[in-house]
């Protein structure tokens, strides 16, 4: 015998949770990368070598949020920093 539509929702209301936690369990994060640092990396491929502070002006971003942005992909071996020769510090 089918059940009525309300008895199917209540049903699945109840199963809900439980289907919710098997499939969706939390663990640690699986991306490589922030679409933030994906967009860095495809403006560096284009550019060239940047420093920090152009990067930020390029992408119209702040120079701290350029700099995190850039310490976690070098942190995941997704770039090298280079010395710049102009830069005498």
């Amino acid at each position: 015998m089918r059940s009525s539509p309300s008895q199917a929702a209540r049903e699945c209301a109840e199963l809900f949770g439980a289907v919710f936690l098997r499939f969706h369990r939390r663990g640690p994060k699986r991306a490589m990368w922030t679409p933030q640092g994906w967009a860095v990396l495809q403006h560096l491929e284009m550019a060239g070598p940047l420093t920090v502070t152009e990067a930020a002006a390029h992408m119209d971003r702040a120079q701290s949020v350029m700099s995190g942005i850039v310490d976690g992909l070098e942190r995941k071996g997704l770039l090298a920093r280079m010395r710049d020769a102009r830069d005498r510090r």
